[in-house]
């Protein structure tokens, strides 16, 4: 687990149905799983930026569109030290492994309630 956690969220709602928001999500740097010692370099901290704008035109519909990781980052959400070469052969040599973060993605929307 990183040691320190962040999660802003902004948001916008016109009195004509036009709703804006954006959120932050950061996590400071963490230590391998394995590296019980702490003695290899962490894994780097990130900060993704989230936005969503939806307009609501009718009292049970609206649309919306949502965008995550507006800005690309680059980043790995957890890292674990283990031994590959049974798999990748005995050229590989690195023992850490990272879970990259998601990348940017979009969608386009509508929602209906009844």
């Amino acid at each position: 687990m990183p040691k320190h956690i962040v999660k802003v969220a902004l948001s916008y709602s016109s009195s004509f149905g036009l709703y804006a928001g954006v959120n932050v999500v950061g996590d400071s740097s963490q230590y391998l799983r394995g590296d019980e010692a702490n003695l290899l370099a962490p894994i780097p901290g990130y900060l993704i930026v989230n936005g969503r704008v939806a307009y609501r035109f009718w009292t049970h519909a609206q649309l919306f569109v949502l965008a995550e990781n507006l800005f690309n980052a680059r980043y790995s959400t957890f890292g674990v030290l283990g031994n590959a070469t049974g798999v990748l052969g005995p050229t590989y040599d690195s023992p850490r492994f990272l879970g990259p973060g998601a990348p940017r993605a979009g969608w386009v929307g509508g929602e209906l309630n009844y």
